[in-house]
């Protein structure tokens, strides 16, 4: 019996000496560096081009009055002008199991949030009283930081203004009309609830929120993370947020695969916008444009910063109120090991039907009856229950996974240790990788 029981704990030790002293190596042997492309999310992004279809789409969308209103300003040319318009407007309109996303205009975006008209829509191809349609499609995300989840979206996904309000008094600019926030104050800033709000509830299925973790954020501006303390009175309060925009030293870090220098042609910072963005009114200088940062400008209260279109980020400035620069957001997930390029995330569920692309459908109580996630690759139905291993509990789905018996009990027990010793990185009791 002794013998036994040393017998084991020598498996045992051998086994912890194993995961401590390598990379786990996962059933579909891939471990995520900085740089790698995940797919998390959908959004609309490229613009529909068969005629056919787009007469098809016009068909069954809705009468005008019955598109959602962006809510997008305009005003008159001076600051504290701003009102909310319903000149441009939206809907989304499932067909043949895929989700598209209408958009038209009676009048153009205007360049900046208090002025009346710009052309840049015009410019990109876009024109009034047309309606254009784009596909919800996979949204593609760059690794930052795999240890930490960290993510960063590969292109321009939209166009907003850092803020869609801009008031003046003596000599200083706010974002509200009692004069309490300078406009370039990020914690109460317009692009914060937006990605927070629009952005997060359009991307993400009820499934997929539950893998995004919130983040402590330090939001004081490029003065301050340069050094120089003459404009400390710009930096904003720390926040804990879904989405976010990176910071200007973030986009500087080499640990996150950007050059430590600001200078131009930096690959990781250099961004082309999706069609619609274009549709947004993004402006495009030599196919890429500019993306906006969350840390306050200086020296004046109506600046943030951002990465140019050539991928500076040094002493690039932008004027919050205007509308034609880039969204680029990040996030981070609490397992970015659950994802890969194989995953489906533009499914469509109906009338409680689970749909996985490339693959049978499934009858599945899979909660609402809306656009949600698929159980990834390598996971399987089971009779009206998604047997699904990447989400604890999610929803009505059951988190049980599809592996039994020795197998099963293998994984378990390596799974324990790899929990131990190296939490990021671990495998299913089914054998997948998360």
């Amino acid at each position: 019996m002794k013998k036994t029981t040393q017998k084991i704990l020598s498996t045992v030790l051998i086994v912890i000496m194993l995961l401590t002293a390598m990379p786990l190596v996962f059933a579909e042997g891939e471990i995520y560096e900085t740089g790698d492309i995940i797919q998390f999310g959908s959004y609309p992004q490229s613009k529909v081009k068969d005629e056919a279809l787009i007469d098809e789409l016009n068909a069954i969308a809705p009468e005008w009055d019955e598109w959602t209103s962006y809510g997008y300003y305009s005003g008159t040319g001076k600051e504290g002008s701003m009102k909310k318009g319903d000149w441009m407007r939206y809907v989304d309109i499932v067909y043949n199991g895929t989700k598209y996303r209408g958009v038209k205009f009676t009048q153009y975006r205007s360049n900046s949030t208090y002025f009346s008209q710009g052309l840049i829509q015009y410019d990109n191809g876009y024109k009034t009283n047309t309606a254009y349609w784009f596909v919800f499609e996979p949204i593609n995300w760059r690794v930052l930081d795999p240890t930490s989840g960290l993510v960063m979206c590969e292109t321009i996904i939209d166009s907003q203004a850092y803020s869609n309000t801009i008031y003046y008094s003596e000599y200083e600019y706010f974002n509200d009309s009692a004069y309490t926030n300078y406009a370039n104050d990020y914690e109460t800033s317009s692009i914060r609830q937006w990605l927070n709000d629009d952005f997060y509830n359009t991307a993400f299925s009820n499934i997929e929120k539950k893998e995004i973790v919130s983040t402590a954020l330090n939001n004081v501006g490029a003065a301050t993370l340069a050094g120089i303390s003459d404009y400390k009175k710009y930096d904003s309060n720390p926040t804990n947020d879904k989405i976010f925009l990176l910071s200007w030293d973030e986009v500087q870090n080499s640990d996150f695969g950007f050059s430590a220098e600001c200078r131009d042609n930096d690959v990781a910072r250099t961004a082309y916008g999706s069609d619609y963005a274009k549709s947004q009114g993004l402006y495009v200088y030599n196919s890429k444009s500019n993306w906006l940062l969350r840390s306050a400008g200086h020296p004046l209260s109506y600046m943030c910063s951002l990465v140019g279109s050539s991928g500076s980020s040094g002493t690039a400035q932008f004027q919050v109120f205007y509308v034609y620069s880039g969204v680029r957001p990040a996030l981070r997930l609490r397992d970015i090991y659950n994802y890969n390029h194989q995953h489906s995330y533009n499914s469509v569920i109906t009338d409680s039907t689970c749909t996985e692309q490339g693959y049978t459908t499934h009858a599945c109580e899979c909660g609402d009856s809306y656009t949600e996630t698929i159980p990834p690759k390598g996971h399987s139905f089971n009779g009206s229950v998604c047997t699904n291993c990447d989400y604890d509990k999610a929803d009505s789905c059951s988190c049980n996974c599809h592996a039994g018996g020795i197998k099963a009990f293998f994984f378990k027990f390596i799974n324990f240790f790899a929990k131990l010793f190296n939490p990021t990185k671990r495998v299913c009791a089914c054998g997948v990788k998360h």
